[in-house]
């Protein structure tokens, strides 16, 4: 895969941040079946000591059977220990590869027993809020993504440098497919295809530590919230001020599902869909250079521009936003997951005063050029910011008038030339409509 070093900030110094670039699978919850409590072999153990790390330190939740702390709530037994009777929920934790840096630590809130409400769809945890410590050792947590509605996410790092990760949540409904077939059929599809598994009441995630060492105190303290079945890690552009994500998932819930307060269509429930992030005040801050209060004083929803794929197209999404202490929450307000990709570019109060003063770029405006000459694209109409040309195609009526070289766009004589563009960034591409005006 080419990487785009200006994107990514590998090896230039004016980018300060840069993510992954792989695209994770949020994990299907494997919750044992009714009645079945018996625990997995695997992930990190609870906590026993002051100084042990890789572990988990505890576990309570609110139910409205009142407030519980779970005695053991790792989900690793010792070795050759018999399988045992969960009463409490518990957090399995599955440790990052240290020969890989991409790899990440995953987290999965699993139920003491989970009831099918049908085939393939599990009732989950039960409803309230769920509180847990995860301690990571040396592993440094850059981002954090939940699959669950936050109320709070936090770090700490202790005097010998370890660190542990902290999570007030609420379970949130997550639908799936369960074949890599289905998953190709969705993916062909835009993902305007149906669920086939699915729980109504999960929390799970991961955390990622950055790849470059200098950037991580910069990044600790973002978080992502989604529900998709196929998330990217999201990318940070301070040059490019935006946050953008390739989310995926099934357009509606699988047969068995309840319904109440979805949205219908079609006769089926929509998989009700959620993307939200917060984003630390530094990233804002390298990105407009605003101080924090100023930040907080001054950004409004006009200033935080995102964008979202919907039937091959992009449009302007809503966003709401909440200040934090030290950050500050953006929520896009999805209602679906049928390939929606959102990017949310941040903008200066001068920004949007300069960009609503300049001539609108939209299809069919026209410029004057001169015959002979060959001009790049950009020259000849308005190109998105950080988007490369990959294609150039003239209309079938402008033809005698202009023609593509290369990358270039020659002017052969008098007329009207009208083409269209292809540009990219990254997997996003869009089409560019342009009309010059020769002679």
């Amino acid at each position: 895969m080419r990487v785009d070093a200006d994107w990514y900030g590998l090896g230039v110094k004016r980018i300060l941040f840069a993510t992954a670039l792989s695209t994770f699978v949020l994990p299907v919850l494997s919750s044992p079946g009714t009645g079945s409590a018996a625990v997995p072999n695997n992930g990190w153990p609870s906590c026993t000591t002051e100084t042990q790390v890789e572990c988990v330190e505890s576990l309570s939740y609110t139910t409205v059977a009142g407030t519980f702390t779970a005695v053991d709530p790792g989900g690793e037994l010792p070795a050759g220990a018999p399988m045992v009777q969960r009463t409490d929920p518990y957090v399995t934790v599955l440790g990052a590869n240290p020969a890989n840096p991409m790899t990440m630590v995953n987290f999965t809130v699993h139920p003491p027993r989970s009831n099918s409400l049908a085939p393939n769809v599990l009732a989950g945890l039960d409803e309230g809020t769920y509180s847990f410590v995860i301690r990571l050792g040396s592993y440094d947590p850059t981002q954090v993504g939940l699959s669950a509605e936050p109320i709070s996410v936090s770090h700490s790092q202790r005097t010998d440098g370890s660190f542990s990760l902290s999570i007030v949540a609420r379970p949130r409904p997550r639908v799936s497919v369960s074949s890599q077939a289905s998953n190709d059929a969705c993916k062909a599809s835009a993902w305007m295809c149906d669920g086939e598994a699915a729980t109504v009441r999960t929390i799970s995630g991961w955390v990622f530590q950055n790849v470059i060492p200098a950037n991580r105190p910069l990044f600790r303290g973002m978080w992502v919230a989604t529900n998709a079945s196929e998330a990217s890690i999201p990318s940070v552009s301070t040059l490019m001020r935006s946050i953008s994500v390739n989310l995926a998932g099934p357009h509606t819930v699988p047969a068995g599902f309840p319904t109440e307060g979805l949205t219908m269509e079609n006769g089926k429930g929509l998989n009700p869909a959620f993307y939200k992030f917060y984003v630390p005040f530094s990233i804002i801050e390298a990105m407009l250079a605003m101080a924090p209060a100023e930040i907080r004083n001054t950004l409004t929803p006009a200033m935080v521009k995102a964008r979202i794929s919907e039937a091959a197209a992009q449009r302007e999404q809503p966003v709401t936003l909440t200040m934090g202490e030290s950050g500050m929450l953006v929520d896009l307000g999805l209602l679906h997951y049928s390939a929606p990709n959102p990017e949310v570019t941040f903008y200066t109060p001068a920004q949007l005063a300069a960009q609503a003063a300049a001539p609108s770029a939209s299809a069919g405006q026209t410029k004057s050029f001169v015959v002979g000459k060959k001009y790049l694209p950009g020259s000849l109409t308005s190109v998105p910011s950080g988007y490369r040309v990959s294609r150039i195609v003239i209309g079938s009526a402008s033809r005698s008038i202009c023609s593509a070289m290369g990358t270039r766009i020659l002017v052969r004589k008098k007329g009207t030339c009208s083409f269209t563009l292809s540009v990219q960034r990254g997997k996003i591409t869009k089409s560019v409509k342009g009309k010059t005006r020769v002679g």
